[in-house]
């Protein structure tokens, strides 16, 4: 069993496992894995997150555990947990970005390695850009910053190879705003006067076989969280896992549907096209 956790006077979580050998009956010590700096807001997206784990065993008994933590976007890189990225003890997200990193054991969970990335890094790539204000001002691109991923996800199938999907945040591009609209629910439908534009992170979802370095994007088109039904719970449904044929089966929230609503919450509405959230599936095996 794998959790995000501290101790009483830690000053950062760690993500720790505890084994059972008895059906669960008894479980043995918490083992701290590695520590963390909890994930802030995704920059520029708007839906939830946190650094919670996720793990998967190989055939042989090799453990593997992913999480997220912050990075500094310079300097010296600290994947076991970096204090100045902690705005409760004084230092500040705003120079740090979510990535997502892995440990692996090899003698039961007693051990851990260092945590290392799963991707690489990478520059988001701006799309979109410049815009036209509706005040007539230029709305250019932001400045250059670092890729950040959240809510990863291990498997492993029959043959050892071991894969691990992240959410991926690789695109920002200029989003409009609703200045003046009717209150939710049928406000998140409707809007009376489009507002300013805004920077507005997309997401790929990545999965990477770790047996021989690839990484894809398993997604057809990149995943806005401002889409869908405004409850914020956009990034919980997400997963992966390998059949007894070796073929990966990757799960995640998307936004990309397309559904004509009329009816909505009560309120009627001339047919309108909308992007609707959905948990949707991709297969593979590289």
């Amino acid at each position: 069993m794998f959790w995000d956790g501290s101790t009483r006077l830690a000053s950062l979580n760690s993500t720790w496992v505890v084994k059972s050998s008895d059906g669960g009956a008894t479980f043995s010590k918490p083992v701290a894995i590695s520590q963390l700096t909890n994930s802030a807001l995704l920059k520029n997206t708007l839906f939830r997150n946190n650094s919670y784990p996720a793990a998967a065993a190989a055939p042989n008994g090799d453990l593997y555990a992913t999480w997220t933590t912050e990075l500094q976007n310079a300097g010296t890189v600290n994947y076991a947990g970096d204090t100045t990225c902690a705005p409760w003890l004084g230092g500040s997200s705003a120079t740090c970005h979510s990535a997502a990193v892995y440990s692996k054991s090899t003698d039961g969970g007693s051990t851990w390695s260092a945590p290392a990335p799963v991707f690489a890094s990478a520059t988001r790539t701006a799309i979109g850009y410049p815009v036209t204000q509706p005040n007539g001002d230029t709305f250019s691109a932001p400045a250059a910053r670092p890729v950040e991923q959240i809510f990863p996800a291990a498997a492993v199938g029959p043959n050892g190879r071991v894969y691990i999907s992240a959410y991926s945040a690789d695109a920002v591009s200029p989003w409009q705003t609703c200045a003046v609209g009717p209150a939710p629910p049928p406000g998140r439908i409707a809007c009376d006067t489009l507002g300013a534009y805004i920077h507005n992170a997309r997401l790929n979802y990545k999965v990477r076989d770790l047996t021989t370095s690839v990484t894809q994007d398993v997604n057809t088109h990149p995943i806005n969280t401002r889409l869908g039904f405004g409850g914020g719970f956009f990034g919980d449904y997400t997963d992966i896992a390998v059949g007894s044929d070796n073929v990966f089966h990757a799960l995640w929230t998307d936004s990309n549907d397309r559904q004509t609503v009329v009816w909505f919450y009560g309120f009627e509405f001339t047919p309108t096209p909308i992007n609707q959230e959905d948990i949707v599936t991709a297969t593979g095996s590289f």
